[in-house]
């Protein structure tokens, strides 16, 4: 039977319209979402009669770069980013690592207790963190690490989330082909770094995303173990250093706001996390949706 054309075209449209109304509200959506990070982040170009206009406007009148400048000279910002970016990824290398450990062995091997031993670990992820801070500030005061980079990572190096996402992951893996590479001799080390491990890399990149992004803007246990302006990260820096009493007098220039300082220290800390996220952010879909195939 022969459609006519006003038919097809009602029967498109009806189709059509949801999509565009979908759309259109996740576009919405999405402008309310990014319009003040993108505000804040302009915001670090503004003079300071530009920033505190009333009422504000969205594009900068004027390109000012002294609000990078004065950060630059009055803050040790290269050894601040080293020691984010160290204990940042010395923390995502450690969790995704064990994470990967503990996952393959309670995934894939039989043992007395297995069940058990995963409930606990699911038990970690209900304790809120700040319960253990107390105990972890003590046991890090004993031990001497007090503004020292073992301090930073080794309290972060387990991940109850990390376990229990490569756990559902492995499940997704068919077991004989861990079987057939058993049958050929190969160890269980081998099984695991060749085999095992590649098929895992979207749980490897959905967790060291996550991991870095929560990491990375980590402000209390780095403020709560670090005296030492040398080993601050940058949450820490900008919280503490901005509002430092003589800031903003750099001899005589003009144009320069304790905020217009602030904005560029966060512009110039969000570039590393807009970085990674660009990078990986296929593994996080490809990754969390997987991990949900099986229930065992």
């Amino acid at each position: 039977m022969r459609v006519s054309p006003i038919v097809r075209l009602y029967q498109r449209r009806e189709s059509v319209l949801p999509v565009f109304i979908s759309y259109t509200v996740l576009t919405l959506c999405a402008v309310l979402v990014v319009s003040p990070l993108v505000f804040a982040l302009l915001g670090a170009f503004r003079p300071i009669w530009d920033l505190k206009t009333i009422p504000p406007t969205f594009i900068p009148k004027d390109l000012f770069l002294g609000n990078f400048l004065v950060l630059f000279e009055r803050f040790p910002i290269g050894r601040m980013y080293f020691n984010s970016l160290f204990t940042t990824g010395a923390i995502v290398t450690g969790q995704v690592l064990m994470s990967a450990v503990a996952g393959y062995v309670l995934g894939k091997f039989e043992f007395p207790g297995r069940e058990v031993v995963f409930f606990m670990i699911l038990w970690t992820m209900m304790i809120p963190f700040f319960v253990t801070v107390v105990p972890l500030f003590v046991m890090i005061v004993s031990w001497g690490w007090m503004d020292t980079y073992q301090g930073l990572i080794v309290p972060h190096l387990f991940s109850g989330f990390g376990v229990f996402l490569f756990r559902q992951f492995v499940h997704t893996i068919p077991d004989d082909l861990i079987d057939a590479a058993r049958a050929d001799g190969a160890s269980e080390v081998r099984i695991f770094a060749q085999i095992a491990m590649p098929l895992m890399l979207p749980a490897v990149g959905a967790l060291a995303i996550f991991t870095f992004i929560w990491n990375w803007g980590s402000f209390f246990w780095p403020l709560l173990i670090t005296n030492e302006t040398e080993m601050r990260t940058i949450p820490v820096a900008l919280a503490t250093l901005i509002r430092q009493p003589g800031m903003v007098r750099t001899g005589g220039a003009v144009g320069l706001s304790e905020e217009g300082i602030a904005l560029a220290g966060d512009a110039i800390a969000f570039i590393p996390v807009l970085t990674v996220f660009f990078i990986f952010q296929r593994y996080i879909t490809e990754g969390v949706t997987l991990t949900g195939l099986s229930a065992n």
